[in-house]
């Protein structure tokens, strides 16, 4: 009985050592709690850029008016959320009708832009200016801001991105009947807030 005595107690302590210091794992688990802390201040220094708060949610809802292009609104959804410091605020707007083939979603999102985590310094080195048969992509400016809009030619779908110092608008239509609708849709919306 003796002799199993001394194996276990001579495993215990080895096991007791093994487990005490700054091995692997507690290096591991102190690095990823150092690695989410230091996310967490990044991400609240980005949103630091930012002029204001993200938009209340009152205040984005008058951002969506009843009708765009013609089309009735149908819904809208707006939400805030925050952790860390760092803000966000959400539309999103359907617009359609029964019969009309055409329909629009805006979605415009609060408190991420172009001032947000440098992007906009990363923005103004990207441009797309792509054809792949009936659709295209191309980067282009309005009012001043970098956007990027998408058109299929064979199904009038499309989309146009416009970013903002804080926010990102985006406005996404199916059964267009040019790509110049995007521009009209976007042009009858009021970003004077922003």
């Amino acid at each position: 009985m003796k002799l199993i005595q001394y194996p276990l107690l001579l495993l215990l302590a080895a096991f007791c050592f093994a487990c005490g210091g700054n091995d692997e794992a507690t290096v591991e688990e102190d690095n990823m709690f150092s690695n989410a802390a230091e996310a967490m201040k990044s991400l609240t220094e980005s949103n630091a850029g930012n002029e204001r708060p993200a938009l209340e949610k009152e205040a984005l809802k008058e951002m969506a008016p009843e009708t765009l292009l013609g089309l009735p609104r149908k819904s809208r959804d707006v939400q805030k959320v925050g952790a860390g410091g760092f803000e966000l605020s959400t539309l999103e707007a359907d617009y359609g009708e029964d019969g009309n083939q055409k329909s629009l979603s805006l979605v415009i999102s609060d408190g991420m832009g172009a001032k947000t985590m440098g992007l906009g310094a990363a923005l103004e080195m990207v441009t797309v200016d792509r054809e792949e048969g009936t659709k295209t992509t191309e980067t282009v400016r309005i009012d001043g801001r970098k956007a990027v809009r998408e058109f299929d030619t064979a199904n009038g779908n499309g989309s146009l991105s416009v970013v903002f110092d804080q926010t990102v608008v985006v406005i996404n239509g199916r059964g267009l009947s040019s790509i110049d609708e995007l521009e009209q849709a976007y042009n009858e919306l009021d970003f004077s807030i922003l």
